[in-house]
């Protein structure tokens, strides 16, 4: 799946995977969520969980006027000289960071 189109429980997976979590989705409710220890993990929506990556990772996230969408910019510095720079796209400022988090680790695709 396209890093840019993921979105819930499944962007909220692949975060979890991410930062070194071993995350599971699972139906609560009729609703799939993304579970770390048998507890909800939702960074791309709720700020208590997102927000510290953003601050940990220094995701830059600002609001894109021409294509009316938020912007978030990841720099990933690999190696001694070497740098990075992941862009995405999303309908809110998690959203769009999150899946810089993930397009820096496991690229434009993540697969299952």
């Amino acid at each position: 799946m396209k890093t840019a189109e993921l979105t819930a429980a499944p962007l909220d997976y692949w975060v979890a995977r991410s930062i070194g979590n071993s995350p599971v989705i699972r139906k609560v409710d009729g609703k799939a969520v993304c579970l770390v220890s048998w507890m909800p993990f939702e960074p791309s929506t709720a700020w208590s969980q997102g927000g510290p990556i953003v601050e940990r990772h220094h995701v830059a996230i600002e609001w894109d006027n021409l294509k009316s969408c938020w912007i978030a910019k990841l720099v990933h510095i690999p190696r001694p000289g070497g740098v990075e720079l992941f862009v995405s796209f999303g309908d809110t400022p998690l959203v769009a960071a999150m899946r810089a988090l993930v397009q820096s680790r496991f690229g434009k695709d993540v697969y299952s």
